[in-house]
């Protein structure tokens, strides 16, 4: 009898342990929300302060590279869309242009745009010239809306209208 309850026990064991399912719920997406995607947009309020801001962040040193990510926020009561054309970034380094194209942000929140400059390190640049922004209400071509900048200790902005 000891030697079947012996038995019995050892397949229980085993049995058990056959069943253990394999480690398969590793996640891909990253677990903090607040880590923008473009499937993820942060969604943080702003307040209501009827202003529409384009704010300069603190510069993001990346390996043969920087970083300038700008804030755009809106303290509106409607959405928005915001972008910029042939703006050049300027400083000590080698000057670069680009565009930043068009930011939908809703009603009291904001976006992050991010000039990437490959090759140069972020101490190379402390200027952003403005050639032509464009705001527009709730996507539509005939409305236009105001856009107020804020320098960072970093980066200025220059805005030549």
């Amino acid at each position: 009898m000891k030697h079947v309850f012996a038995l019995l026990l050892a397949m229980s064991v085993t049995a058990c342990q056959a069943q253990e399912k394999p480690q398969t719920d590793i996640k891909t997406e990253p677990e903090d929300s607040a880590v923008p995607t473009p499937q993820n947009p942060v969604n943080i309020s702003v307040p209501q302060d009827g202003r529409i801001s384009l704010t300069a962040e603190t510069l993001l040193p990346e390996d043969s590279a920087c970083v300038l990510p700008l804030r755009i926020s809106n303290g509106t009561d409607k959405a928005v869309s915001v972008s910029m054309f042939g703006f050049a970034v300027t400083g000590p380094g080698d000057a670069d242009t680009g565009n930043m194209f068009p930011q939908d942000i809703p009603s009291g929140q904001y976006r992050t745009a991010r000039i990437i400059q490959i090759g140069q390190s972020c101490d190379a640049f402390d200027t952003i010239t403005i050639k032509d922004i464009m705001c527009r209400e709730n996507n539509d071509p005939e409305t236009s809306c105001d856009v107020t900048f804020e320098d960072s200790d970093e980066i200025r902005f220059v805005n030549p209208n």
